[in-house]
């Protein structure tokens, strides 16, 4: 079981928000990467998932530079990105300075020759990501499709993994876990769930069935405000496992 922290970077650095603010100020305080990561690196981490928010807003890379430093800094540590691909070519761009995953919508994976073309070039390296509402996927015209369905499209296609995100309508408190598990059970390919682990109690679930169906969870903000502590997690998860 991968215990995965999220970072979301912005300006060159990590964002998160600030627990109280003035509105005149900025909501968000800033950590740096380098010194957040290599914390985390020897705490345990095996894998990061960073999001470039700068991208998601521009619509293309633009934290290549930290992403690249990063992996100089850490040559062992798997980063996947995610946020502002839109194109095939951006893919490569993260890939080509040292991100061992990205994270793709299934949007993008729709593009299926150069999607092919892409899991050749880099095999083992693409996950996509798909979100769901209770297991089910709800496409651009309304269909809901069952989101094991769309896994079974991408097994033989050279697909690496899966990020799967539970999709909330307000005051919904689904708990993810259970529901990504699920998804796992139904395909070959690793499954990410994003988010769900708040609380060491959460973490002893994930040493057996059915959470232990999953490949890893991503775990953001409360690894880096202090609220989970990573090297205690590592320690309840890997308890007699």
């Amino acid at each position: 079981m991968l215990l995965i922290p999220g970072i979301e970077l912005r300006k060159g650095h990590i964002a998160i928000p600030k627990p109280f603010h003035d509105k005149k100020e900025d909501p968000l305080q800033y950590l740096d990467p380098f010194e957040t990561v290599t914390a985390l690196v020897a705490a345990g981490a095996q894998r990061i998932h960073v999001i470039d928010a700068d991208g998601a807003q521009e619509g293309e890379p633009v934290n290549l530079d930290v992403v690249q430093h990063l992996h100089k800094l850490h040559p062992n540590l798997e980063i996947e990105v995610t946020g502002g691909i839109k194109k095939i070519n951006h893919a490569e761009l993260w890939l080509d300075v040292g991100a061992q995953f990205v994270v793709l919508t299934w949007k993008i994976m729709k593009q299926h020759r150069a999607m092919l073309d892409l899991c050749g070039e880099y095999p083992g390296r693409i996950i996509v990501s798909v979100e769901g509402r209770h297991g089910t996927l709800v496409s651009a015209n309304g269909e809901n499709v069952a989101i094991t369905e769309l896994l079974k499209r991408y097994e033989d296609e050279g697909v690496s993994g899966v990020f799967y995100s539970e999709m909330h309508i307000p005051g919904d408190r689904t708990d993810p876990l259970p529901i990504a598990a699920k998804v796992a059970a139904g395909t070959e390919l690793p499954v990410v769930c994003n988010g769900g682990l708040h609380a060491f109690t959460t973490a002893k679930l994930l040493r057996d069935p059915p959470l232990n169906a999953l490949r890893g969870v991503v775990i953001g903000r409360a690894l880096l405000t202090g609220g989970l502590d990573f090297r205690e997690l590592m320690d309840v998860v890997e308890a007699n496992a």
